[in-house]
């Protein structure tokens, strides 16, 4: 059995680790921990933008399609960078969770709600 990232894979978490390393600096982190929403809006939409929020849900439903393990290391490069969000809990339980029990309605709402950030 191989376990290896196809090379699709290592892009997409590659492209994380490069996004995270980048948009997470120790100064951002610190606007957003003085109160700072812009920083946060920015960051949020930037990374909602990329796709690692729908990282788990289908592409017929305009996810990304990967599987728990490809979620796991986007996770760890998102934890590196000490990221202020719920990437864990929404993309690797609350949106798979969703898809599983075919809530799509619920599904959209939480995405489409999630981009404005209001």
């Amino acid at each position: 059995m191989d376990f290896r990232f196809t090379q699709d894979q290592q892009d997409l978490i590659d492209a994380a680790k490069a996004f995270f390393d980048g948009e997470c600096s120790v100064e951002d982190l610190r606007k957003m921990a003085a109160g700072d929403s812009a920083t946060y809006k920015k960051l949020y939409a930037s990374y909602y933008d990329l796709g690692f929020r729908s990282i788990m849900i289908p592409e017929k439903l305009g996810g990304l399609e990967q599987s728990l393990d490809v979620m796991s290391a986007v996770a760890e490069a998102a934890g590196y960078a000490a990221l202020p969000h719920d990437l864990i809990h929404e993309a690797g339980i609350i949106f798979p969770v969703l898809v599983a029990y075919e809530d799509y309605e619920c599904l959209k709402g939480l995405l489409d709600s999630g981009h404005s950030m209001e």
